[in-house]
């Protein structure tokens, strides 16, 4: 803390002796002869980043001096000769803007905020419909909006992931950028109950109540520095238009897959009301089958194997409410209050069915082991905001918000092991129960500050407090019998206390240079953990495992926009993984009997250092994005399988020594016309993992590709027809291989009613080949693993929308749900 607050003053330094760059006229600091500045915005006053920009001398036509406005929409126009001009701005799918009446009396003219107005005619050629999800690839993030995406007809916001390039979601749910699972998840800009637990609870949030998702794999030092891999936003609907306005969607599936939103949304002028309603009930099931066998670690040849298989299901009633006010009782002054309610009630089942053999491959015993879980939950946040702008620029600007959240989870399971006795009499029927309690409560307070310098550059200083505190409790007990007495399992039973503190400061700066743009920044971060083990067997009594440390993260970019079409950014960011706080917990997982997953409390945060080159190509018709990219990691995180004589596996999380990742990403967008349009997207990778775990070689090295394909047909200017195809290539883990894993979805839908309503079917896994399939080979175990989520799917909605207007934009209009400073 005290090196934050050293920190401090050379941060407000840096703001008080903020001034143009004496060079950014260019030639030694010689100023031009006439200099003319302003900003560029579209109807609905959303800045246009990119738009070429002219000053033409009248007399012959010639060009005094050309620029691209930056991504804050601005422009800086420097002409070393003062003649009668005009100044011409041109801009896909918008009417060419003229200004002819120049001021040649000054040397320097803003012209201040200009507005653009779309061509219609041309806009029909290359517009995507509102409704239908887009890929935005821009150079400091890409935006996937949501939309009503028939690929997300009747999902959940885990599911939309699925679809979104560049993300996976694997076996166990966790979310996946560009191979790596240590990615942050904002919700709205922000961290949010409803992730308290893992990604399960983005499961309570409909596809419908999604307005784009955001993915930032560079993020400047604005950011948190969590998240090695980068950073996924998921922005929710907030209407501001004026008037009553809103909509309502009923679905239902198979498997069971029903549920109801509603969004409400008022605005009658200095206030805007927001609120949406979602309530699913769901039960999917899926299967899982592995075979593993243990080679004896003793003198003796004791060697055996056994089979699992099994099936599952999970999920019950899910509720998500959204209720908000924004004021603003001026032009530069706007208040926020807003709060979320999730409410879980679960009722998981899992049945699972043991074969044993003997090394001759005999079958020695068979058992059934079933579960019947109830799982309730409670989460809510509260967040408040203030924005004030200073003067007549909008980029000088004070930002203050507060968060709390808390969230209690409740799961109790009964567990029922019976033995075939016509095979085998020598093992006893197992009958036990599991509890775990966990709670959590969350505060966050953050400040942030622009101040602009010259005409287009600006710095940025903020800081940010955050603080976790969260208690476990777990607890397995047993009984001889199905009537008995139940007692808890020593090793079994303990209760985990886990505070976290981290207390960050920033500063950073953005500067244009006619077709040069960059961004520098550094943020130091304090991490003060509190942890202990109370009430357990596992380790001494009221066992402490403190952390207490402090790092700085660099970040940087350099953009050149080669032309209005064709763009080139290089960045760089440091960035850390700290364990998440189940990968401390000793023991978390008694499902499977044979199969535990635990914690390592001795677990230390793993450092990246990424470097990233993108080229972005961009016309009305075609989107390119290719992104190279090179990742160095420390105290790399890794969760490996250890397996004992008595036939128990372990998954426990170690941390390894070093990995080197190199990848090349492309994207591209291919709008064929307003009827046929193509998104293909892919990644290749090679990875070089380094390390051991009790003299157990982990080392491994893989080449891998993932990638997404979809098209999307209109027919009849009304129904729409979309498909697409997800692939993940084999590759090798540090105990084994990862097999391949694909998945084909389709759907259709028909505007109905004059637009103002849409049915919609959309079919998952429509080859019910969506199964996670892996080996294992170590030098006393080896597993043959499949595991499937869930399995084919199909959902039917039907959605009608009131007082809303025809939303048709041009797929690669800017816009975005967090503040991003790193545009060309």
């Amino acid at each position: 803390m005290k090196r934050l607050l050293l920190l401090c003053p050379i941060l407000s330094f840096s703001v008080l002796t903020a001034q143009p760059p004496s060079g950014m006229y260019g030639g030694g600091g010689d100023r031009p002869a006439w200099v003319i500045i302003g900003e560029i915005a579209d109807e609905a006053n959303e800045v246009l980043p990119y738009v070429n920009v002219e000053l033409i001398k009248l007399s012959d036509s010639s060009v005094l001096a050309s620029t691209t406005t930056d991504g804050d929409g601005k422009f800086f126009l420097p002409a070393e000769e003062v003649a009668p001009s005009f100044v011409k701005a041109t801009y896909l799918s918008f009417s060419p803007l003229i200004i002819e009446e120049l001021n040649m009396n000054s040397p320097f003219v803003n012209l201040g905020q200009l507005t653009m107005k779309a061509n219609n005619d041309l806009l029909d050629e290359v517009v995507v419909e509102g409704e239908r999800s887009t890929f935005e690839l821009r150079a400091d993030m890409r935006v996937f909006n949501v939309g009503n995406d028939l690929a997300n007809t009747g999902m959940d916001a885990l599911q939309v992931l699925e679809n979104v390039p560049s993300l996976m979601i694997d076996q166990d749910g966790n979310v996946e950028l560009r191979g790596s699972a240590n990615v942050r998840i904002l919700i709205d800009g922000k961290p949010s109950s409803l992730l308290a637990s893992g990604t399960d609870g983005l499961r309570q949030i409909p596809a419908n109540l999604l307005e784009k998702v955001e993915i930032i794999t560079n993020p400047s030092a604005r950011y948190d520095a969590e998240g090695e891999a980068g950073i996924i936003n998921i922005v929710l609907k907030e209407e501001k238009e004026l008037g009553l306005n809103g909509s309502v969607k009923l679905q239902t599936g198979y498997p069971n897959n029903h549920g109801f939103t509603g969004v409400l949304n008022w605005n009658p002028g200095k206030f805007n009301f927001f609120s949406s309603y979602g309530f699913m009930y769901r039960k999917m099931p899926g299967e899982r089958e592995f075979r593993q066998t243990y080679t004896a670690s003793d003198a003796l040849d004791t060697s055996y194997s056994y089979l699992t298989q099994g099936e599952h299901f999970r999920g019950g009633l899910r509720h998500t409410a959204r209720l908000g006010v924004e004021f603003k009782p001026t032009d530069k002054t706007t208040f926020e209050v807003s709060g979320v309610l999730g409410l879980r009630d679960n009722s998981n089942g899992n049945t699972i069915v043991y074969t044993d053999f003997n090394d001759a491959n005999a079958q020695i015993a068979q058992s059934t082991r079933t579960e019947d879980e109830s799982e309730e939950a409670l989460n809510w946040d509260l967040n408040a905001s203030f924005e004030q702008q200073f003067g007549d620029n909008k980029d000088h600007k004070l930002s203050i918000e507060g968060r709390y959240s808390d969230s209690k989870d409740e799961e109790a399971g009964v567990f029922t092991q019976l033995y075939d006795t016509t095979i085998s009499t020598s093992f006893t029927n197992l009958y036990q129960i599991n509890t775990n309690t966990e709670n959590q409560v969350d505060w966050l307070a953050q400040a942030d500050y622009t101040l602009p310098t010259g005409s287009t550059g600006k710095i940025e200083l903020g800081g940010k407090a955050t603080v976790r505190i969260l208690e476990n409790s777990y607890d397995v007990q047993e009984s001889p019998s199905e009537n008995g007495a139940y007692t808890s399992i020593p090793d079994l039973k303990n209760t985990f206390g886990y505070d976290e503190g981290v207390y960050a400061a920033y500063i950073q700066t953005n500067q244009t240079y006619g077709k040069f743009s960059f961004n520098v920044g550094l943020r130091g971060e304090e991490t003060v953990i509190k942890a202990s083990l109370l009430n357990t067997d596992i380790f001494s009594s009221d066992t402490n495992f403190d952390r207490r440390y402090f790092q700085l993260f660099p970040s940087a970019s350099l953009s050149y926009a080669l032309s209005d079409k064709h763009n080139i950014q290089l960045s760089y960011s440091r960035r850390l993984r700290r364990p998440w706080f189940r990968y401390l917990l000793p023991f978390s997982s008694y499902a499977d009997a044979r199969n535990f997953w635990r914690g390592n409390p001795d677990l230390n945060p793993a450092y990246t250092n990424s470097t990233e080159l993108t080229y972005l190509y961009r016309t009305m018709k075609t989107t390119l994005m290719v992104s190279t990219y090179y990742r160095y990691r420390t105290g790399v995180i890794q969760r490996i399988l250890v397996g004992g004589d008595d036939g128990i596996t372990e998954s426990i999380p170690v941390n390894l020594a070093t990995e080197n990742d190199w990848g090349l990403e492309s994207n591209i967008n291919l709008n064929f016309s307003r009827a046929f349009r193509v998104n293909m997207g892919g990644t290749f990778f090679y990875s070089n993992r380094q390390g051991s775990y009790e003299n157990q070689d982990l080392s491994a090295e893989t080449f891998g590709f993932r990638g997404r394909v979809s098209l999307n047909l209109t027919l009849w200017k009304k129904l729409k027809i979309q498909s697409g195809i997800n692939y993940s290539s084999p590759m090798q883990t540090p105990q084994g291989r990862s097999l391949a894993f694909s998945m084909w979805q389709a759907g259709m839908s028909i505007d109905v009613f004059k637009k103002n309503a849409t049915l919609a079917l959309n079919v998952n896994d429509i080859l019910n080949t969506g199964r996670w399939r892996w080996q294992v080979e170590t030098p006393t175990l080896s597993t043959n693993g499949m595991f499937q989520w869930r399995q084919r799917n199909a959902t039917m909605t039907f959605t009608y929308r009131f007082n809303q207007q025809d939303d048709r934009r041009y797929s690669g209009r800017p816009g975005g749900g967090m503040d991003m400073d790193m545009e060309f």
